[in-house]
């Protein structure tokens, strides 16, 4: 039985200019598959540092709205937007929500503050999550000697402000607040955020009162506050790498960084003042609220690429009434101009199959050919006595060696990109090679399973030649 491989080889040799058609239809599946396994599979590490460190991390979750998924349309009913701009993100990844408003099923609550223990509770056995952060803000006004401007007071908690997360990278002038202090970073100044607020300065904020929801607040008698300027941030800087503060406590407080010279990278529209977590309750409890409300949690995740996965398994075990949103799918929504949460299709897979489906048809065709032009020779081999077994395994050793030559020829570059990009990822060697052995695994799998379940109808052609095709064409 081994020497119909080998003479499925020489065969193959022999014909070579015929299986060159074959051989590149599967080395581009083969690359396709491996470059869509790395888009499928999740993130780098460092992808969109930015967002990242604005949200806290790489998920978000909120209640009171659903997501729109395929087949689920009918089930669904329209509801008005209820949420306020310094809530959470949602408006500004899906701008027009407030207009279009949203979709939920009708059992869902209404568009509501979180539970923030339940949320905590209920993500702790999900593999993969590190920690979950609230998003505590509250409106504020703000006074500055070029007018009054809306604005969004927000708490950062010092002891998570560290790596990827940390804001020190964005400080384009003046330093990170210090704690328990009366201290915040603003954004950089421009005539809608906070103009006339420089690094130094200090500004009036005025808070208001706890009130009815969906509003939640009431700005009858404001409490006033003064608050020190201590830096700008600017989210369209380049990341530099930023040291971890030897104490979490404390973070940074001294020196001056220069504002890099690149081009503007990302653009953060939201006037958000960002004050340490304690300084904020405090703040909060001379205003009168005994507990700030909270609409969005973000979540951090162990691996970004597992990222998917993790979202898939968070939105398990929370159930119903809560939306799982990742920050990659929020931003491809905002890109979209989606009007609403969508679960936007994923092709991938698709074009993927259909790659593979071409590919198989190719090779199906060039070993048809070459069988049909050698029935003598399948009947010479009939006559020393080949079994209608062994010529199967003659012409799925054909199919095979052409799937698992082309497969290595889309693979080793596919592989050679990867590494390219894996230089700058800072992910582990380990991890690297984890990912090239289940992608070899992947990709040779998927051209034995191909080639023998397309095969089937070239050796069922082939296993009807007979003894007598060795007098045919004289």
């Amino acid at each position: 039985m081994l020497d119909f491989p080998m003479l499925a080889v020489r065969e193959l040799k022999a014909n070579s200019t015929t299986v060159t058609a074959g051989l590149i239809a599967v080395a581009i599946a083969a690359f396709s598959l491996v470059g869509y396994r790395a888009v499928i599979s999740g993130y780098s590490e460092t992808f969109g540092p930015e967002i990242r460190a604005l949200a806290g991390g790489e998920i978000l979750i909120f209640s009171g709205i659903d997501v729109l998924v395929p087949g689920s349309g009918p089930q669904m009913e329209w509801r008005p937007w209820e949420g306020r701009p310094w809530q959470s993100y949602l408006e500004y990844y899906l701008p027009d929500l407030p207009s279009s408003g949203c979709l939920a099923f009708p059992d869902t609550p209404k568009w509501s503050p979180l539970n923030v223990a339940e949320v905590v509770r209920k993500l702790q056995g999900v593999p993969g999550v590190i920690s979950v952060i609230p998003y505590y803000a509250l409106p504020c006004r703000v006074e500055t000697p070029r007018g009054e401007f809306e604005a969004i007071l927000r708490a950062r908690d010092p002891e998570l402000e560290t790596g990827i997360y940390s804001m020190a990278g964005y400080i384009s002038r003046g330093r990170l607040w210090n704690e328990d202090e009366y201290e915040a970073i603003v954004p950089v100044s421009s005539d809608t955020a906070l103009a006339g607020v420089r690094a130094g300065d200090s500004f009036q904020v005025y808070l208001p009162g706890p009130g009815e929801l969906p509003e939640g607040v009431d700005w009858t008698t404001p409490t006033g506050f003064v608050l020190s300027s201590t830096g700008e941030y600017d989210m369209s800087r380049k990341l530099q790498a930023v040291a971890t503060p030897p104490d979490a406590r404390r973070l940074p407080s001294g020196g001056e960084i220069t504002a890099p010279e690149a081009a503007p990278a990302f653009k953060w529209g939201r006037p958000e003042i960002m004050v340490v977590q304690e300084v904020f309750q405090s703040m909060c409890r001379q205003a009168g609220w005994s507990e700030p409300l909270c609409y969005q949690v973000a979540v951090r995740v162990d691996k970004m690429s597992r990222l998917k996965a993790i979202a898939e398994a968070a939105t398990g075990a929370l159930g119903r009434g809560y939306a799982v949103l990742t920050l990659p799918e929020l931003g491809e929504m905002r890109v979209a101009r989606s009007p609403l949460p969508v679960a936007l299709s994923d092709t991938k897979f698709a074009m993927l199959l259909l790659t593979y489906l071409l590919s198989g048809t190719i090779v199906c065709g060039t070993v048809y050919i070459m069988i049909s032009q050698s029935r003598r020779k399948i009947g010479l081999l009939r006559v020393i006595g080949a079994t209608s077994r062994q010529i199967a395994a003659y012409v799925y050793s054909l199919m095979v060696w052409v799937f698992m030559v082309g497969s290595l020829f889309g693979f080793v570059p596919a592989e050679c990109l990867r590494f390219i990009d894996w230089l700058g990822s800072g992910v582990p060697i380990s991890m690297f090679m984890r990912g090239v052995f289940t992608d070899a695994a992947v990709v040779f799998g998927a051209a034995v399973t191909i080639s023998v379940i397309m095969g089937s109808f070239v050796v069922a052609f082939a296993s009807r030649l007979s003894c007598a095709e060795v007098l045919a064409r004289g």
